[in-house]
């Protein structure tokens, strides 16, 4: 949205989900019981969702040039589903089940980018940009199923 009287500056929001992903392994092969190779290595379920929110605002320096800066505001949601080997536990048997951890957790990160825009030509145009990392840092709950009796009547805090 162009403002101004000389209208060199344009305002925009962007709102967007930048990425996502979901994944769940078949519950054989690799992730078998009792042997697969990856049962306690790593999750079987994965879901990521993300929601950006980039104010953004641009100035025209001249005929053919025009730079832009934008702030980021990135929301993230993450849940992860893995096996758990109870028997390792202080004082678990080999008959004890599989014990499935569920973390679940969002959090928001902070960015910016900052891009240049030269057209040499009117059919021509040549593009700079640097974007910022970003950094989430997840808060949620961890929840412990599939618990032998023996330790399901105790309460469990995981920080």
């Amino acid at each position: 949205m162009p403002v101004g009287e000389d209208r060199r500056w344009t305002l925009g929001l962007g709102l967007t989900s930048p990425f996502g992903i979901s994944n769940e392994w078949e519950q054989d092969g690799a992730f078998a019981a009792p042997f697969g190779s990856l049962r306690y290595a790593a999750p079987y379920f994965a879901e990521l969702k993300t929601v950006n929110a980039q104010p953004t605002l641009a100035f025209k320096l001249g005929e053919r040039l025009d730079i832009g800066l934008g702030f980021n505001v990135l929301w993230s949601e993450l849940t992860l589903k893995q096996y758990y080997p109870w028997a390792i536990f202080p004082g678990g048997t080999g008959a004890d089940p599989d014990g499935i951890v569920r973390l679940k957790g969002d959090g928001v990160g902070f960015g910016g980018n900052v891009g240049l825009t030269w057209r040499p030509a009117d059919d021509h145009a040549l593009g700079l940009t640097f974007r910022s990392p970003m950094k989430v840092d997840y808060s949620g709950s961890a929840t412990l199923g599939n618990m032998p009796a023996r330790w399901s009547a105790g309460r469990w805090t995981l920080k």
